[in-house]
């Protein structure tokens, strides 16, 4: 355990860096990279403060070090890992499953529920299970839609109340949760013996009574085929899983007459016969090999490619910063002079003739834009009003026309 009251880097790396290393090589998500090694200070008494100070030492991912150094990102981050360790984490994992199935045996659009089930799954196989999702472009690679088409769906489940948002904000990704259930969905879910049984079986227990448990190890094995690429890019469909997977629950009539018409039909017309729940899984993994596996291997190298491009500008972004805070900043006072406690004529006109070289460089829009933030911290915190801030960067850095 780490001392409360010291920052002791190296024993810091004997805590949290196994768990930075894992997290990193599994290719996991920024944000839960840093929920991940949250969760690990949470549990060995390290102050959030600290693990910050020694994430930002010692991790070199773009992506991670972005939402370390964005304040609401953090705070989110932080407010979750502490509810993580608060609770048991079977007791989480039963939440999951439980909220998950039920929305399952709604009569949803098959994209919405094709969407549940991965954000479900995701949760339930990660180690930790943790009970939030982060809503990224990857789940558009494996369901075979775009993101904008995630986007929508998520705001569709949050409004009729069957996920809740926790976080949302320009360059922040948005985390969703399954809300809490209303009682006439949680009396759908306990009257269906292997819908039950289902639960059971996803939040790893093994009380799943005999009599279901069949039925919901084949229940599960089709919620599962949803992530087969036959799936989102082959010839079978979400529709078709949705199907599948209420026959094997026994609640296909949850669904309109004409959709489960359809479904039949798709699946007739694929040579399965609808009401053979494994043979629909095993079709899944068949079908998905050649073609539809080629297309969903292109489609996650491409997001690979963006991610990286994205990270790599997000990285030269917090590099020119850092340049204009401790570099272009500091030389520009070092020639003028420091920053007078109260505007003066003089200091003013002194500090735009020095930064008119930076001004009339098309090339350098981007610092000149930095350097006017960096140049308003500096005069507020010498003591300038806000209209006397606003007045002098207005003639130090007057904006084009």
């Amino acid at each position: 355990m780490t001392p409360r009251n010291s920052l002791d880097l190296p024993a810091l790396d004997a805590t949290l860096g196994p768990v930075l290393t894992s997290a990193l090589r599994a290719g996991r998500p920024a944000t839960a990279v840093v929920l991940a090694v949250l969760a690990r200070a949470h549990s060995e008494n390290v102050p959030a403060g600290r693990c910050r100070v020694w994430l930002r030492s010692r991790c070199r991912d773009a992506e991670v070090a972005q939402i370390v150094t964005e304040t609401a990102a953090w705070r989110t981050l932080t407010a979750a890992a502490k509810r993580h360790g608060a609770e048991s984490p079977i007791v989480r994992r039963r939440r999951i499953a439980r909220r998950a199935v039920a929305a399952l045996l709604q009569p949803l659009p098959a994209g919405d529920a094709a969407l549940i089930a991965v954000l479900a799954l995701g949760m339930l196989d990660d180690e930790n299970a943790w009970d939030s999702a982060l809503v990224s472009k990857r789940l558009g690679v494996t369901l075979g839609v775009t993101h904008t088409a995630v986007s929508a769906r998520v705001r569709k489940l949050v409004e009729s109340g069957t996920l809740t948002l926790l976080s949302r904000g320009r360059g922040v990704p948005g985390r969703v949760r399954f809300a809490k259930l209303p009682a006439s969905v949680s009396s759908t879910l306990e009257s269906n013996p292997t819908a039950v049984g289902l639960v059971d079986l996803l939040a790893g227990e093994s009380e799943a009574s005999p009599v279901s448990n069949g039925g919901a190890a084949n229940a599960a094995a089709v919620l599962r085929a949803v992530t087969e690429p036959s799936v989102g890019y082959g010839p079978l469909s979400d529709a078709a899983w949705q199907y599948a997977l209420l026959r094997a629950l026994g609640a296909e009539d949850a669904l309109p007459q004409g959709r489960r018409t359809r479904a039949r039909r798709a699946l007739r017309s694929a040579g399965l016969d609808p009401d053979d729940a494994r043979a629909f899984v095993d079709a899944a993994r068949t079908l998905s090999e050649g073609e539809p596996a080629r297309l969903r291997d292109e489609r996650e190298a491409g997001r690979a490619v963006e991610a990286a491009e994205r990270a790599a500008s997000a990285e030269r972004s917090r590099a020119q910063k850092k340049a204009v805070h401790e570099k272009v900043l500091p030389g520009l006072l070092a020639h003028v002079g420091a920053v007078p406690k109260t505007p003066t004529r003089e200091w003013v006109g002194a500090m735009r003739e020095a930064c008119a070289g930076v001004v009339a460089d098309e090339s350098k829009r981007e610092v000149v834009a930095l350097l006017r933030g960096a140049l308003r911290q500096k005069l507020l915190r010498a003591g300038w009003s806000t209209d006397e801030v606003t007045r002098g960067i207005a003639i130090i850095l007057p904006k084009a026309a």
